[in-house]
């Protein structure tokens, strides 16, 4: 029985982390797969403290911060979304 509720625990876990890696794909055009731009005018957000990025795009989304792209993205995202992408790309080393 110990065995079920530990394998039960691992599904939660793995369903839970399944669930909370945002939809990247709006980021891999400009921000490359794993966050790293091979673009000189495109930052790279991989590996940026998490509340950084927040804050970014939280400016992004109200205005503060202007980027044409990054306005228009940001102004979509809830805030569970933006906490979303900082942490997965917060994670990046």
């Amino acid at each position: 029985m110990k065995y079920l509720w530990v394998m039960f625990a691992l599904v939660l876990v793995a369903a839970e982390a399944q669930a909370a890696k945002p939809d990247t794909d709006k980021c891999t055009g400009c921000h490359g797969l794993d966050g790293r731009s091979n673009q000189p005018a495109i930052p790279n957000i991989a590996g940026q403290k998490e509340q950084y990025l927040i804050k970014a795009l939280r400016d992004f989304r109200i205005g503060e911060r202007h980027q044409l792209m990054m306005n228009f993205l940001a102004r979509s995202m809830s805030d569970e979304e933006i906490e979303g992408y900082a942490a997965y790309y917060a994670g990046f080393n």
